[in-house]
């Protein structure tokens, strides 16, 4: 019997590729995106935001300024029309910019045969869900946000084009999908929208594989433009303003991690809302009144016996 070849090779025969990237020529946003600066040619990048993050206005200004690049925006949840109407204090003047909605390709096959074509070198796509409800309704909506994300990776590795797709969440922020799916991008970022200081913010979510995953912006979406600025960049105001608005969506996302439907649970979840009331109604300042409702999540947590302490969450 012949023997088989070994086709595997040894880690040292192993090709280096050298990775490009796209510059959006937005160096604060540059500098967030990856290591090498910019979008990583070949990624495939999950984006998600809470109401009034901006992933709209965001995805359609990165087509205004990227002038030399092709980009393609595929809207599935509006039309063409009332995206440029969203958008149009944006002023898009760029011919290398293309949109299109259902009305101009019915299903998801129809727009990457367009793609083939057109060969964009940022493609947008609006939304995950909607996709895989309406054009993969024979399949789970995780196995269709599985094939969707499998598709796009090949399609992006193959051209090395960057691919955005754009996600929906839960009521807390968080990704509406599961591990399977986040394990499909590359890069998993964060739009956030935080009405009490009327702050924006952009992170890492679950994982950055192109840079620092730590890293966080603040941005501004400001008539014709949407402006990018680091944390040192903060008013000392603005500072106190953030660092309050993350104390309490940590806490929102504590409770949220530990809701298991029980009746122990829901009566920790009352009491936390009475006594948050009860702290928002002091004279304290917000910084303080956000480090109570903390160690009161805490200490009643503790005293219901969901958790042994906050920082195991």
């Amino acid at each position: 019997m012949e023997t088989q070849k070994i086709k595997s090779k040894n880690y040292n025969e192993v090709e280096s590729i050298e990775e490009s990237s796209i510059l959006t020529k937005i160096a604060p946003f540059d500098d967030f995106l990856s290591s090498k600066g910019g979008f990583v040619k070949g990624s495939v990048i999950l984006l998600t935001g809470t109401p009034g993050g901006g992933k709209t206005s965001l995805a359609v200004f990165l087509q205004g300024i990227m002038k030399d690049h092709i980009t393609s925006l595929y809207e599935t949840e509006m039309s063409g029309y009332a995206i440029v109407q969203q958008t149009k204090r944006l002023r898009i003047d760029n011919k290398n910019a293309f949109i299109s909605d259902r009305s101009i390709h019915a299903t998801f096959q129809s727009y990457l045969l367009e793609l083939d074509n057109l060969k964009p070198e940022l493609v947008i796509l609006d939304s995950l869900q909607v996709i895989a409800k309406e054009d993969y309704s024979h399949l789970s909506e995780v196995d269709a946000t599985y094939e969707i994300l499998k598709i796009m990776r090949n399609w992006a590795s193959k051209n090395k084009t960057v691919v955005i797709v754009v996600g929906h969440v839960n009521k807390d922020g968080t990704f509406e999908g599961n591990n399977k799916i986040l394990q499909m991008v590359d890069v998993h970022i964060e739009m956030v929208y935080e009405k009490t200081s009327n702050t924006r913010k952009i992170s890492f979510g679950s994982k950055n594989r192109k840079g620092d995953p730590t890293k966080t912006l603040f941005y501004t979406i400001d008539g014709e433009k949407i402006e990018f600025f680091k944390t040192e960049q903060l008013s000392t105001q603005d500072k106190n303003a953030v660092f309050k608005d993350m104390l309490m969506v940590t806490a929102k996302k504590f409770i949220t991690s530990i809701d298991d439907g029980s009746e122990r649970c829901l009566a920790f979840q009352k009491e936390v809302g009475l006594n948050v009331t009860a702290i928002f109604n002091t004279e304290d300042t917000d910084i303080i009144k956000a480090m109570k409702v903390i160690q009161m999540i805490d200490k009643l947590s503790l005293g219901y016996g969901l958790v042994k302490n906050l920082e195991q969450v």
